[in-house]
């Protein structure tokens, strides 16, 4: 499947699930919240794999270690997201992470903020 037609897939099912008119698109306001929504989670992806090349986390990924992997992707993503969503209560091995949504919604929120 194309870049194009997983970027439309996506879109597609946002729109679907945030309500559009009757010609399938989505009002003005809805529509450029569909789009800043989808660049986030691209961004967020970019980093995700971006930290799974990075030296420290390939590395675990060859020792088999999943949950450690993924610890440390999560930390490299966010570190402050990490800190206050998963620090707390460690993420364990066989565990649903059902954090994960929180720790997006984190990253998302941070991501679009100005840096200083």
């Amino acid at each position: 499947m194309s870049y194009d037609m997983r970027e439309r897939t996506f879109e597609q099912s946002l729109t679907h699930r945030r309500g559009c008119n009757r010609r399938g698109a989505p009002p003005g306001e809805a529509r450029a919240r569909l789009s800043s929504t989808f660049s986030k989670e691209l961004l967020f992806r970019e980093f995700e794999q971006a930290c799974e090349q990075s030296g420290a986390c390939r590395m675990l990924q060859q020792q088999g270690n999943s949950i450690t992997k993924v610890r440390c992707i999560r930390e490299c993503v966010s570190p402050s997201c990490y800190q206050e969503i998963y620090l707390p209560d460690q993420l364990e091995e066989g565990e649903i992470d059902v954090r994960l949504n929180s720790f997006k919604g984190c990253f998302m929120q941070r991501s679009g903020r100005p840096r200083k």
